[in-house]
């Protein structure tokens, strides 16, 4: 198996049925999930608003994110990255913690998978292209 750092925006799509949980499923096939710590904040705050609209049940909410925790092989803590991400943050004009997720990526030497076309653009103009996946989400 291979690593891979995984981005909220594929993770939902794994745990809650959209249109892109194809394609998420098919991304992390044989991969072993890398998250920050910050990914369990951002997912949580995802999944309440799901609720708050409507889109799914608190039960929903609360079974995904049981179901994320057994899928996620490693959490990474976000200080030792901070410094990199801030850095590309401030020289690609891209939100910080999004870019926990490239320096995240960088520091395990594994690509980052999302649906997130702006980070996917962020990683290639800081010449990281090679360690960002975009998924069809």
């Amino acid at each position: 198996m291979s690593g891979i750092v995984l981005d909220a925006s594929v993770a939902l799509a794994l745990v809650v049925e959209e249109p892109g949980t194809p394609a998420a499923l098919e991304a992390l096939a044989g991969t072993e999930p890398i998250v920050p710590d910050t990914f369990w904040g951002e997912v949580a705050n995802a999944l309440v608003r799901k609720v708050r609209r409507g889109a799914i049940d608190r039960e929903t909410a609360i079974e995904a994110l049981a179901l994320l925790r057994r899928l996620v092989e490693r959490t990474v803590p976000t200080e030792p990255l901070a410094a990199t991400a801030m850095a590309l943050s401030l020289e690609f004009d891209h939100p910080t913690y999004d870019c926990l997720y490239l320096a995240a990526a960088v520091a395990e030497g594994v690509p980052v998978v999302t649906a997130d076309r702006a980070l996917q653009e962020c990683g290639e103009r800081a010449g990281l292209g090679e360690l960002v996946r975009l998924v069809g989400v």
